[in-house]
């Protein structure tokens, strides 16, 4: 059957009915769409889930980037070969 063959509602809805039937026997397929849906889901409601912005702790000051603390003053001498 041509992908385009029926563009009616319930050509729609047959097509979709066809394809889920198919795709339910395959249980780790079914499985990874549910936790797909529950991933976007979470990142879309995550305004709602948390008050806090993705960069702060909540605690003090905000995240640092790792490279930022690897080049401090302290750890340049540390690294110093004499």
């Amino acid at each position: 059957m041509p992908l385009l063959a029926n563009t009616s509602a319930e050509g729609l809805a047959e097509r979709l009915w066809d394809f889920w039937k198919g795709y339910r026997r395959n249980k780790g397929a079914v499985f990874g769409l549910l936790f797909l849906i529950i991933l976007v889901t979470v990142a879309v409601s995550a305004d709602w889930i948390t008050e806090f912005g993705p960069m702060d702790t909540g605690v003090g000051r905000p995240l640092q980037a790792t490279w930022q603390g690897i080049y401090s003053a302290a750890w340049c001498t540390v690294l110093e070969f004499h």
